[in-house]
């Protein structure tokens, strides 16, 4: 077997174990996001993911003089604190496999911010995917909320927000260490969450405090094999395995939530697979995105 088709495997392997990792993670936020509240759940994951950083800053002492440009590590983090309380509050009120729809189709909110903030100029067939996908999101989403309701906005908040901070962080962030990207996006986001979440604090147990260990855990692996695979083999191909996230959200949704998949639900969906796998491998800033994740 030649090396490059090797390689290939090895990165579409390592993205099956992030998107499996993430879309799990997605279900356990979705279960404790029933039994505290969003801006307490957010100070928790963020908090565990700061114990699970440490030991890489202890081996790495030089992360606080690796700043370069301070702006990206606050616009990081205000967006990841919107895009975050977004994401966690839709997936306690909306259907599973509907928000992880959704947030598939970051891709397509990344257009637009790479049109204003980076002059990027894509092709027509881009613009024109970008629309039938958007208009697939406000059709699936529609599924579930007749209105314009909070809860029908809170995932498209959550794509366009970190959609955002993805065309951000190339901006500005370029010369960054991927690393402290990590580390300051944590500890800035657990600061700003943490006295939001003291109104609605609920006392813990080990159940709560278990399950939040367990979604903290499950980003890390998601973030560390996504990059990992990125870099590993052709982005495109590894890529395309991430498209199983939506039928495995289907599936917990359905045995775990009760939430039974409707036609509108898989129309919606197709919709959305297709549009983004068109965007992703034609429109240059996502390439250069997910050679960065």
């Amino acid at each position: 077997m030649n090396m490059p088709l090797l390689r290939d495997r090895k990165a579409m392997f390592f993205v099956f174990i992030a998107v499996i990792a993430g879309t799990v993670m997605d279900a356990v936020v979705k279960s404790l996001g029933q039994e505290i509240g969003t801006w307490q759940l957010l100070t928790m994951r963020w908090f565990f993911a700061i114990l699970l950083l440490l030991p890489v800053l202890y081996r790495r002492r030089t992360i606080s003089t690796s700043i370069r440009c301070k702006k990206i590590y606050f616009a990081r983090a205000i967006l990841n604190c919107i895009g975050s309380f977004a994401l966690f509050y839709s997936l306690s009120t909306v259907p599973l496999a509907i928000v992880v729809t959704i947030m598939f189709a970051e891709p397509i909110f990344v257009i637009p911010f790479a049109i204003l903030l980076l002059n990027e100029r894509p092709s027509a067939k881009d613009i024109i995917c970008g629309l039938f996908g958007f208009l697939a999101v406000v059709y699936i989403n529609d599924t579930s909320h007749s209105d314009y309701s909070i809860e029908a906005l809170a995932p498209i908040i959550a794509a366009t927000s970190y959609a955002l901070m993805h065309v951000l962080t190339k901006k500005w962030g370029a010369e960054e260490n991927a690393f402290s990207l990590m580390f300051w996006l944590a500890i800035s986001t657990f600061f700003i969450s943490a006295p939001l979440s003291l109104q609605e604090w609920r006392p813990l147990d080990i159940n709560v405090v278990s399950m939040a260990f367990i979604i903290a855990i499950l980003g890390s692996i998601y973030s560390y094999f996504m990059i990992v695979g990125f870099r590993y083999g052709s982005v495109q191909k590894a890529s395309q395995i991430s498209y199983i996230s939506v039928p495995v959200a289907f599936s917990l949704g359905w045995i775990f939530f009760d939430e039974p998949p409707t036609w509108k639900m898989a129309i919606g969906s197709l919709f959305i697979l297709s549009t983004t796998l068109v965007v992703t491998t034609e429109f240059k800033t996502l390439k250069i995105l997910a050679r960065k994740t």
